[in-house]
């Protein structure tokens, strides 16, 4: 084989792994070949990767080959992904720039095209969060730090912006509701317990190996899941059954609380709810955005508590 032939070869190599298609005629005409050369360039392509390539499969059809990528993400994945990401707030614009175009690359550019103008909108609207903070490599540290059991020092940024110093053993990580969480298992009074915290939250975080915190032997992936079906809107708090009347759409709820039910108990123009378990400060901010559609019938404490908030909303606006 001559150089030129070699160079003609890569090209249409690079091309494929590029996720170009490409036709059989265009190539004739592009490198003013002989269809038998045309065929038999794609044949050596073909016959390069073969049948059991661990990564690429190439595809013959209606006069043009392409080549595929074997178990990766196709363009409607690629398409839900970036929705996801957009619709999540949670990353700063250079780093949601950054992460969808590495998920692009995934794709052949008529596909890229495609999902671009189908991302234009939310792409244009897009408003990062305030505290302005690049997390995808504090994310990957922490994941590490979780898989490794390292405990560490750190600063923390509290609701009131005041600072304090902790020591923790990050356990686990979660994203809820426009913020990551790391779930630290940290001592007190010799007693252990754990608490969540906002990633973008944390700072002069370092390992620390002078203390030893014991990882909790019953932790699993469902402890997370618990947290989630709990902790409606990132509340800090103990959790409470819950029952409720519901006038507004059923979905709404169950959605918002994942463990919900709803009981057999009749109401007019609703139904009647079941929470087993949840916090009870979230579950109050939820039930009050919801307005006259929601009626607590239990536990007393928790009526009482949504009553004084109303009635101090009353004399606010009085």
């Amino acid at each position: 084989m001559i150089i030129k032939d070699s160079k003609r070869l890569l090209n249409l190599l690079l091309r494929l792994i590029a996720g170009e298609k490409i036709d059989r005629d265009t190539w004739i005409e592009t490198n003013e070949l002989k269809l038998r050369t045309a065929q038999n360039d794609f044949k050596d392509i073909e016959n390069a990767i073969g049948n059991d390539h661990p990564l690429y499969e190439v595809v013959r059809a209606n006069k043009t080959i392409s080549i595929v990528r074997k178990n990766a993400l196709d363009e409607k994945h690629i398409l839900i992904i970036s929705k996801l990401i957009l619709a999540s707030r949670a990353f700063v614009n250079v780093e949601k720039s950054t992460l969808i175009s590495n998920l692009l690359l995934l794709t052949n550019n008529q596909n890229v095209k495609i999902i671009r103008h189908s991302l234009a909108n939310e792409t244009n609207d897009y408003k990062a969060l305030q505290h302005n903070r690049p997390l995808i490599n504090l994310i990957w540290q922490f994941t590490i730090w979780i898989e490794t059991r390292q405990v560490l020092s750190f600063d923390y940024k509290k609701m009131d912006h005041t600072t304090k110093s902790y020591i923790g053993l990050p356990i686990g990580l979660f994203f809820d509701t426009y913020y990551f969480y790391v779930i630290m298992q940290r001592e007190k009074d010799g007693k252990n317990f754990q608490a969540f915290h906002r990633i973008d939250r944390f700072s002069n975080l370092w390992p620390n190996n002078k203390v030893k915190i014991i990882h909790p032997a019953s932790l699993n992936t469902l402890e997370e899941n618990k947290i989630r079906a709990t902790n409606n809107l990132m509340q800090l708090g103990y959790t409470i059954p819950i029952e409720f009347d519901f006038t507004g759409n059923p979905e709404a709820a169950l959605d918002k609380f994942p463990d919900a039910i709803i009981s057999d108990k009749q109401i007019p123009n609703g139904v009647h709810i079941k929470i087993p378990n949840a916090n009870k400060k979230g579950a109050m901010m939820w039930f009050l955005s919801q307005g006259s559609h929601v009626k607590v019938t239990s536990p007393a404490s928790l009526i009482t508590d949504i009553r004084n908030e109303i009635d101090a909303l009353q004399k606010m606006y009085n």
